[in-house]
Order: structure tokens, then C-alpha cells, then sequence
């Protein structure tokens, strides 16, 4: 199990979607006020250096689903069509948690008060999110090839 690469893939992304998960935000809009949007909902810094929660976000879902998934995953190892198709699944899940993280920055988090005077940037979180989706890619290519492997030794056994 350890001795696959893809297997050191999935770690991977395991650890990427850990820290956004507990780490630190994914956006920051900054102006007279400072929000940040983390897994848990949008927050805002006050005077005393407090966050305040704004607005209820539940993102804190989808990177536990995919931790469990990617688990499920590594530890289906012996059974490589079924390895291959829960990596398909985790690899459209978090498609759709990124596409949901770049529809809420572009929206703006939808603050109709200070939409002109706010300054948006990625926080540390979308990043690791970011590196974490090629180790994904990655890791499919080296179930594909060990189960290409395996279908070759078993055709020239039948020979």
C-alpha cells in the first residue's frame, strides 16, 4: 500500500484539504472592515482583534467528505477498478468545492455595503486546496497504470 506512489498522492492531498480545513481562510476582502471567509462561514476582524461570525458558510463538508473518500481510497488498494472509479468520484467532488470557492470570491461574498471600497485576495487555504487537485490527477494516473500492469500479467497467464 505504502510502497504506490499514488498512494503518497493521496497523502498529499489528505494534508492540503486538513490544513484548509483547520488552517487558515480561503479569501480575505479587505477595506474599512476585514472579512474573512474560512470553512466554517464569513467572519469579520474587529477592533479588539475578534472574529465575529457574518454569515453561516457550511464549506467545512466538503473537505471532510473528501478526507473520508480519499481514505476510502488509499485503503482500496486491493481492488483497483473500485480504487479508480472513488478516485473519479473525489476528483468531481472536489471540482465542484473549488468551482464553489471561485463562484463565492467572484461574487464577492455578496456585501452589498462596501462592494466598491473592498480589496479581494486568496488566502493560504485556496492554495493548498489548489496544489492539493493535481496530486489527485496524479494519483489516478498511477492506479491506471498499475491496473494496466495487472490486466497484462493476467492475459499472458491466459496465453
Amino acid at each position: 500500500m505504502i510502497q504506490r506512489i499514488q498512494t503518497l498522492y493521496l497523502f498529499i492531498a489528505i494534508i492540503c484539504l486538513m490544513i484548509a480545513q483547520f488552517g487558515t481562510s480561503f479569501f480575505y476582502l479587505i477595506g474599512e472592515k476585514m472579512y474573512l471567509l474560512n470553512a466554517y462561514g464569513v467572519f469579520e476582524n474587529t477592533v479588539s482583534n475578534d472574529f465575529t461570525m457574518v454569515k453561516n458558510v457550511p464549506l467545512f463538508l466538503a473537505p471532510v467528505l473528501l478526507i473520508v473518500l480519499l481514505v476510502v481510497t488509499i485503503f482500496s488498494y486491493k481492488k483497483l477498478k473500485n480504487q479508480l472509479k472513488t478516485l473519479n468520484l473525489v476528483i468531481y467532488i472536489y471540482s465542484a468545492f473549488i468551482i464553489i470557492l471561485l463562484a463565492l470570491f467572484f461574487s464577492h461574498f455578496n456585501f452589498p455595503e462596501d462592494k466598491m471600497d473592498l480589496k479581494y485576495q486568496f488566502g493560504p487555504a485556496m492554495y493548498f486546496i489548489i496544489v492539493g487537485y493535481p496530486a489527485l490527477f496524479l494519483a489516478k494516473k498511477g492506479v491506471r497504470k498499475d491496473k494496466k500492469t495487472l490486466d497484462s500479467l493476467n492475459s499472458n497467464r491466459l496465453r
